[in-house]
């Protein structure tokens, strides 16, 4: 019930033009490769991360349209909302500490730059625990001309979905 009235309030201060704006700016619809949600999931998808996006000053975070999309499979739009918040604060407070930024293991990344470090950091990681920096994925990548550090954005973007459907 403390989920319904957060957001319920929340969305209660937007205006309608900023709904209105929502829907047709179709943030989530042009993130998501693939997903199982009707019209109604994506209206409310689009409300969600609006209003996160707005509220926390977020620039960029394809992840969390991943995130938000799986969520609201199983939850209603007010918990996904409620936890996508606490989700981006701890993400927030983790960046302020050096200490605590070595300790990320899976985070929100919320700008541009940031999310590109991860890749990159992912990439660097993959290529240096593989038996002599040769893996079965990187020859056939390279053998059809695809960049790996494209692979792996996709791969990030979608949850993999693109390439293992949900169902």
């Amino acid at each position: 019930m403390a989920c319904e009235a957060k957001f319920n309030t929340i969305l209660g201060m937007q205006s309608e033009d900023f709904i209105e704006h929502t829907g047709k700016a179709q943030m989530a619809s042009k993130l998501l490769e693939y997903h199982c949600l009707n019209s109604k999931g994506i209206h409310q998808l689009e409300i969600i991360l609006a209003m996160l996006f707005k509220e926390r000053n977020i620039k960029h975070s394809p992840v969390m349209v991943q995130v938000a999309s799986l969520l609201l499979l199983y939850l209603k739009p007010a918990e996904v909302y409620v936890i996508l918040a606490e989700l981006v604060s701890s993400s927030t407070n983790a960046f302020q500490s050096t200490e605590q930024k070595a300790l990320i293991r899976w985070h929100f990344t919320l700008e541009k730059h940031e999310y590109f470090k991860l890749l990159t950091t992912f990439v660097k990681s993959y290529l240096n625990t593989t038996k002599r920096k040769k893996r079965s994925v990187l020859i056939h990548l390279n053998k059809v001309g695809f960049e790996f550090t494209k692979y792996v954005d996709v791969s990030f973007k979608t949850f993999l979905t693109r390439f293992v459907t949900l169902p």
